[in-house]
């Protein structure tokens, strides 16, 4: 019988490889905590398409106007795994490392870069902006089952659970590259109310997108042996066919027919508008009084039609295994003959094993919804000069809300100079220190924001990350006696 120690060592690699990949992963849906109130800075708009920035019109420096970058994994930190004993030895603490999964994780990052960006006031109380934006997004739900699998091995699913389950439904992937024309608009009501919505529309470029309906090992109370159903769906769309999955055979199967490598034209690519999306954003900010402003929002509510290169792989089945022979492996490493009789060559178990799924090949059109964002927020305005607000965030993926909440400091000691300093509870970590800033050198602005400055000086301590930073020209700027809005802050 197969012991429960040998089934660890075999699984120990498979943690080794997705501990690398979930770390490589941390250099999708973007973070707007610490700007969320930065009204001095014409992008804040983005988190509420109710907000208007004080200045009456803008221009973003055109491809350095939004430059963002950030990741986020909400099952651990690298210190929950790799930990420091008395002496200062590094070591690998398994169980608080497990301690900290939760049964469904996301790790994420994402990118954005802005190629154009205006807005302007007319006639006092309505705002219009428009930004071109490209942006890549990555992200990866995790089940707590996968590491407990690797890390405990198969006896824990014997005695933990009912039926022997490693339950590995909660993988799922999304990875998208897609082009956002926006236009948004906002008006002052009264001196009370503010309304704001935003239309995207939404090109694709490039997506990979896997669901998994049903996942799971079940081993075997006696033997230990290992019975893997599945029940996954794989789409993409891609600059380059893939084709099916091929199950072991020979890797010319393949290749080209005529040997040629797939060529990448990055115009064809950037000017493919087959992939067509639309999505929205809606705000509104209640005046309470002069003091207390509140603030809702929900943004990237929509989706992605993917048509161009579409190729569909759904996976089904069910694979047993029960082990390698010793004999039978060093046969397939070519150390000794081959144990069969006749001479043949020795059956590779795993291929054996994998054409026990069913894997159905198809290239039909399929749609992505985008991972939607709500924000609701409060601001206490202290002084002309300072302001204090709490924002209360989250974010979906496959269905599961992902909460993060952000107390900020505001102050703007002179008229061209604004700051922020926040602290954060985001991807269940309470050590988050986000600061922001921006500089009017009339007619332009640069800014700076970070949701969490630790990555520089802890970052084995670290689930969050991310900066945005820009320049704009930014003109003609609100006075505080201007109708219609009770007063936030210096402005010029």
């Amino acid at each position: 019988m197969t012991t429960h120690n040998s089934y660890k060592i075999q699984f120990r690699f498979i943690v080794s490889f997705v501990l690398l990949l979930l770390f490589a992963a941390q250099s999708n849906g973007q973070q707007y905590n610490t700007i969320y109130w930065m009204q001095g800075i014409p992008q804040y708009v983005y988190s509420n398409p109710a907000h208007q920035t004080d200045a009456n019109w803008y221009i973003g420096m055109p491809g350095t106007s939004s430059i963002y970058g950030g990741f986020g994994n909400s099952g651990f930190k690298i210190s929950d795994l790799l930990r420091m004993d008395e002496n200062n030895n590094p070591y690998w603490d398994e169980p608080n490392f497990l301690s900290k999964l939760k049964n469904k994780n996301l790790v994420y990052a994402d990118a954005q870069i802005e190629a154009l960006a205006f807005g302007f006031r007319f006639k006092e109380k309505n705002y219009f902006h428009f930004n071109f934006s490209e942006k890549i997004s990555a992200q990866m739900g995790y089940p707590k089952d996968f590491f407990l699998l690797a890390l405990e091995g198969n006896n824990y699913f014997v005695e933990n659970t009912d039926h022997g389950d490693a339950n590995f439904k909660g993988l799922g992937l999304n990875i998208m590259h897609y082009s956002e024309a926006g236009l948004g608009y906002s008006r002052i009501l009264n001196d009370k109310i503010n309304i704001g919505g935003k239309v995207k529309i939404l090109f694709g470029h490039a997506n990979a997108y896997m669901k998994s309906n049903d996942f799971r090992f079940n081993t075997n109370p006696e033997t230990f042996a290992l019975t893997l159903y599945t029940d996954a769906t794989i789409n993409t769309s891609l600059p380059m066919e893939i084709g099916p999955i091929e199950l072991g055979g020979d890797d010319d199967e393949n290749e080209s027919e005529n040997g040629d490598e797939f060529v990448f034209d990055p115009v064809e690519y950037l000017v493919n508008f087959s992939n067509f999306g639309l999505a929205g954003d809606l705000g509104i900010i209640y005046h309470y009084d002069e003091k207390i402003t509140l603030a809702l929002s929900v943004i990237d509510l929509g989706f992605i039609g993917w048509k161009s290169n579409v190729e569909n792989q759904r996976v089904t089945g069910e694979v047993m295994y029960d082990g390698i022979d010793i004999g039978n492996l060093f046969a397939l490493a070519g150390f000794v003959e081959p144990i069969d009789d006749n001479g043949d060559e020795p059956v590779d178990p795993i291929d054996q094993a994998l054409e026990n799924l069913d894997i159905e090949y198809s290239q039909n059109s399929y749609s992505i919804f985008m991972s939607p964002k709500i924000f609701l927020s409060a601001k206490y305005i202290l002084t002309e000069k300072h302001n204090f607000s709490f924002l209360a965030r989250g974010n979906f993926f496959e269905s599961k809300l992902y909460p993060a909440f952000t107390l900020a400091y505001n102050i703007q000691p002179i008229k061209p100079v604004g700051f922020t300093l926040a602290y954060s509870y985001m991807n269940y970590n309470y050590m988050n220190i986000g600061f922001g800033m921006h500089l009017n050198l009339y007619p332009f602005q640069l800014y700076l924001v970070a949701d969490n400055i630790f990555p520089a000086l802890q970052p084995h301590t670290v689930q969050t990350a991310n900066i945005h930073f820009g320049i704009n020209w930014v003109f003609g700027y609100r006075k505080k006696t201007d109708p219609g809005k009770p007063f936030h802050g210096w402005s010029f």
